[in-house]
Order: C-alpha cells, then structure tokens, then sequence
C-alpha cells in the first residue's frame, strides 16, 4: 500500500512546477481548486482541475496547505483570491504567515445564474496561471492581480482603530441627524437661539427642559444655572422662554411622550460616541507620532493631518506592494484615465478605481494643501498655475469652471511624493535597521518646484 502510494504521488511531486491555487471565497466556507503545467496536460480544460472545500477553520486551513504540497513545496505554491470585504482575511494571514505567495483579484461581476463557487475558484486557478506563469496580459486594470505582502504592525493597528473611528463618526452623524428630527418636531424655534441644536450646551438643555412646556416653566435662575459655559446670555434666555411659551411644537401626548424618550435616550448614547471617537482619535495621533511612515508623512506639512496620516497607512500596508508610483496612484484613485474611441477624444477624467477610502483621505489633503489656512505655498502656486491655464473663464458665473481637474494633479503629485518618501524609507530600513526616517524638507523642495517651472 504504502508503495502504491508513492507511485501515485511521485509523479507529480517530482515536477518542479509552481502550483498555482484558485480560492473562492464565502463567508464559512471556501473552494479550492489547484492548476499547474502538470496538471493542465493532465486535465486538458480548466473545469476538470482538482478542487477541495475548505470550511473557515484553522484545522481546514492545515488540510489545504498539506493538499498544496502535494503537488509543489510552499515555496513554489501561489494562492489566488479575489478580494471579499474582510472574508478573506483569515485565510490570507494564515497563508502569509506559512510563506505562501498570495495574489488577490477585484471581485469580478458573473452574469445572473452563473455563479459556481467551484468553476469560479477553477477560474481564479487558471487566471493565476495564465498571467504569472505564461504572462498573459490582463484584458483590464480591475483584472489583473496584485500581489500582497504581510502588512507591517503598525498598518494593521491602525487598520482596526481607523476603522473603528469612521464607524464610530459615521454612527454619530446618524444620532445627530435623529436628534435634529425629534428637534424640529419638539421645538423649531431653538435653532433660533442655538446655532446647533446638538451642541454641547443646547444638549443640556435638551435633555433637562426636553419639551417647550418645560423649558416655559422653568424660572429664569434654573435656566441660568443650567447652561455649561454661559451661554446663551441671559437676554437669549428671556427670548428662550417666550419662544417656548407660542412654539408650534406638536402638541400630542402620546408623540410627545415617545420623542421625549427617544431624545433622552439618544443624547446618552451621542455623549458616549463622542467620548468615544476622543479617545479613538488620541490613540490614533499617539501611534501615528511615534511610527517612521507616520513620521514622514507629518513632515510634508500641516496639510497632512494624524488622522489622514493613519488611513494612509493602514491602507498601504506595505508600501513593498507598490511596484511603481504609477500602481501607488491608481490605488489612491488619482490617475487619469483617457475616454477615447477611434478618432473621437472625449476627454480625461479620473480613474473610478482605487481604494475609497485613500481617495479620500488624498482628496482632504489635497484640498488643505492648496488653502490659504495652511501651509502648502508650493502646492498652491501649482494649483494656481493650473487653474489658470486649465479651467476656462465662465462670465456669468464671474469664475473659473472645472477646478477639480488641477486639484486631481495636486493629489496626484502629493501622492507620488509620499511613494518616494515611504519607499525610499523601506529599502533604507532594510539596509541599515535603525536609521532615522529622512523627512521632507520645504526649502529642498521649493526649490525643486522653481526649477521644474
């Protein structure tokens, strides 16, 4: 038996060719299909690869690599995957963490009634194939694959926090949104004495007198002694009280009583959210301050703020997954991207790819390196520059149009600057552990500014 065995296997053991694996993933389970030189001849069509489910399980995970080495040692073995939110992450970190080369794919949209975990994995198995061993090139950008390295510490702590921070801002806005409902249907006239209504003084005299009655009732001293930092004055509060005795607020009990509690409710929780995105946002700025990437980035100017630092960071990963400034700005979405058929040109726009929220942060970046507020005199000048000479004169505006065309260039620029800083401060890292991070410096690039003019 145990030579049988080795008979069966030795033929494919003893091939010294890479394997290449196709990894559909799903939410507790995935499909594995496996392809190589090998088994291409063997199997002559993509759909009669050998494949394995395997189920979301670090005991599974095991089974697949020892079903990997089968065919090639780990060294030699790549996984495909494409990229599913957060689903793939457990797999992928095991993978990493076995030595395991690892590409991932866009999700790639399949007609209606042909999804197939297994063929897609199959599919994924010979796209894999077809690219890194025959080099095929890929019909389009979304198409073609990436590979990922292991991010560093600092990119996945500040993964989690920044992600818990959108998470927390995002909740808060939809608290402040319910609070301004109950508001407007409780008192309408308070925005006429508080310029927010969810601010931290008018929330405590929300939450004390929550309806017009008993902000009516109340005496002018218990008004006075419930405002936190003296405001409003004591004449708004007169104004207050007299709003509050003719408010068209609804009148209905049962309503009433229902909002009341709601409202009651919801300022807790927002005073909670806060304290809570404070204490996030201190932890983010502290990590960001004492990281190298983090470091560099602040250097550029005032204009790169610890949060948008973070996120950069925390998407980047390692900035060793970049082969090309060029590959760095597609991924920030801050590439152009020609519109053209035959002899028709119908202009430049920005890519639509990228990762959302590096967009993002690239864009706030951007958009504070070229205000007055802040200091990115060079930015500015270029954007200037580039408004003059790119956005036409519209006369019934009395403006210039289309300015978000010479603010992608500003972005793009930004972000090729941060490519060179964080790469070079890889391979420097690399040669010489311990060496300090080289940062920007405003003089050495102003004057490379004059001279590109």
């Amino acid at each position: 038996m145990v030579v049988a065995v080795s008979q069966q296997q030795s033929p494919i053991s003893l091939v010294n060719d890479p394997l290449y694996v196709g990894v559909d993933v799903g939410n507790d389970s995935h499909v594995a299909a496996f392809c190589s030189r090998y088994l291409q001849r063997k199997h002559k069509t993509f759909t009669k690869y050998p494949t394995m489910n395997v189920a979301n399980s670090r005991l599974e995970f095991e089974h697949l690599v020892a079903k990997m080495r089968i065919y090639a040692p780990l060294d030699q073995c790549i996984v495909i995957m494409e990229k599913t939110g957060h689903y793939h992450l457990p797999l992928l970190q095991y993978l990493q963490e076995r030595g395991v080369t690892v590409y991932l794919l866009h999700v790639q949209k399949k007609p209606r009634g042909q999804k197939n975990d297994r063929i897609d994995a199959q599919r994924l198995a010979n796209t894999g194939f077809a690219q890194l061993e025959l080099g095929a090139q890929p019909e389009s950008p979304d198409k073609e694959l990436h590979q990922v390295r292991p991010a560093t510490e600092i990119s996945i702590i500040l993964r989690e926090a920044t992600q818990y921070y959108r998470d927390l801002a995002r909740q808060i806005v939809r608290d402040k949104n319910q609070l301004t409902a109950i508001g407007d249907q409780l008192f309408p006239e308070l925005s006429l004495i508080f310029k927010d209504i969810n601010g931290p003084s008018a929330l405590v005299f929300r939450e004390r007198f929550p309806t017009p009655h008993d902000m009516f009732l109340a005496s002018l001293d218990e008004l006075i002694e419930t405002r936190p930092y003296n405001y409003p004055s004591r004449d708004a509060l007169i104004k207050l009280q007299e709003l509050a005795a003719h408010s068209i607020g609804l009148r209905d009990q049962g309503h009433v009583r229902s909002l009341v509690l709601q409202q009651s409710l919801l300022i807790k929780q927002l005073r909670v959210l806060l304290d809570n995105e404070e204490a996030v946002k201190r932890e983010i700025t502290d990590i960001v301050k004492e990281s190298r990437e983090g470091q560099i980035l602040l250097s550029l100017g005032n204009f790169v703020g610890c949060l948008a630092a973070g996120e950069i960071i925390a998407c980047i990963g390692d900035i060793h997954n970049f082969e090309t400034p060029g590959k760095f700005k597609g991924y920030t979405g801050w590439i152009p991207v020609e519109d053209q058929s035959g002899k028709s040109f119908f202009g430049v726009a920005l890519s639509r790819g990228g990762n959302r929220i590096l967009r993002d942060a690239m864009f706030l970046i951007a958009m504070r390196a070229v205000n007055k507020k802040y200091d990115g005199t060079a930015w500015r000048d270029l954007y200037e520059r580039l408004v003059e000479r790119q956005c036409p004169y519209d006369a019934k505006k009395k403006r210039r149009t289309g300015r978000l065309r010479p603010l992608s260039r500003v972005a793009g620029q930004i972000a090729g600057m941060i490519y060179q800083f964080l790469k070079k401060d890889a391979e420097v890292v690399a040669a010489t552990p311990g060496a300090r991070p080289a940062l920007y410096n405003k003089d050495v690039h102003m004057a490379h500014m004059k001279r590109r003019r």
